[in-house]
């Protein structure tokens, strides 16, 4: 079984409701009538009511168990709003502006999180990602525990070079999302990613720092060794070049470390390397990748790649079904 469908078993197990804020895009109508019928979530489309029932019947779409929501006419608009007007207070917005914005799609499916009428939320198709993350900061907020939004790659593999490659055949890149990001954020990141895999494949991290030929940037990653290891100091983790993190043959010529080799979470040290390695291995098409998910926030929202696929979005739904239901249990052993 490869990790999507394993991914696919656990969000059926205990179906949660995921708002689409792109609910009148064809694909995400498409990608809402797939998880209803794997049973893996209970998707609600976000848009104009009329917009997407005109799209559906283009596409031949049964909306018979998809929810729709719109947020033009929904009756909590005014809670919303109100929601809205409070976590942006100190910008300068007034109630009135808030009324206006809460219409908007990408907001309304953070707020109808944040005011827990839905588990989470996932946006990207016809936004570009500085909104989606401009929302997700100002309406979903940071877990008490964070400091930062981070953002990781689900790298499904294909055909695994070996054993030993990628434990359950699936990789998490790591992506800083800054140019140049200090040792506490990359330490930050790495911490957040390993705890991402533990909670989405239920596998154990084995992290690889990558370093570069910037030797500024080295000195940097040995830092963010170091508070990793100063903070979680069981965490499998390794200092070392791309080649060595994943392969098993050139590992084992080098004593760097017992994980070097068969690292499952690659911390890149810069935002662009880990857009430019990501964009290659999709290309390639030997594995499915799944992005961006987010880490540190109090709520589960996620993007989508404007160019994901309906099957790229049918998995972007599972995984954050996973992290809803983590987030489900934590609360209840809180008791929120």
């Amino acid at each position: 079984m490869g990790p999507l469908q394993k991914l696919q078993n656990r969000a059926r197990a205990h179906p949660q409701t995921i708002v689409l804020a792109d609910g009148e895009e064809d694909r995400a109508i498409a990608a809402a009538a797939s998880s209803v019928s794997l049973k893996i979530a209970k998707p609600a489309l976000i848009g104009r009511s009329p917009m997407i029932r005109s799209s559906a019947e283009r596409i031949g779409i049964n909306l018979a168990d998809i929810e729709i929501v719109d947020p033009t006419s929904n009756p909590r608009i005014s809670t919303y709003a109100e929601i809205l007007f409070e976590r942006r207070r100190a910008s300068g917005i007034t109630l009135e502006e808030a009324y206006q914005l809460v219409r908007i799609p990408l907001n309304f499916a953070a707020l109808r999180v944040v005011a827990r009428d839905a588990h989470a939320a996932i946006a990207g198709l016809g936004y570009r990602a500085r909104e989606v993350t401009q929302s997700v900061i100002q309406l979903i907020g940071l877990a008490p525990n964070s400091r930062i939004l981070s953002t990781c790659a689900l790298v499904l593999l294909q055909s695994p070079d070996g054993p030993g490659f990628a434990q359950n055949n699936a990789l998490l890149f790591a992506d800083c999302a800054v140019s140049d990001p200090s040792a506490q954020v990359l330490a930050d990141v790495a911490i957040a990613t390993a705890e991402t895999a533990r909670q989405l494949f239920e596998i154990d991290p084995r992290i690889a720092l990558l370093s570069s030929l910037n030797q500024s940037r080295n000195n940097r990653v040995r830092e963010a060794s170091k508070i990793v290891r100063a903070r979680c100091p069981d965490l499998h983790l390794v200092e070392t070049d791309a080649d060595l993190a994943l392969t098993p043959s050139i590992s084992a010529q080098s004593a760097v470390s017992p994980i070097a080799g068969r690292a499952n979470v690659l911390v890149f040290p810069d935002g662009d390397s880990a857009e430019i390695a990501t964009e290659l291995l999709q290309g390639t098409g030997a594995a499915t990748v799944l992005r961006p998910i987010h880490q540190g926030l109090a709520k589960p929202m996620n993007g989508l790649s404007r160019n994901a696929s309906i099957d790229d979005i049918v998995g972007i739904i599972a995984a954050t079904s996973i992290q809803a239901i983590a987030q489900t249990q934590l609360s209840t052993v809180a008791g929120n």
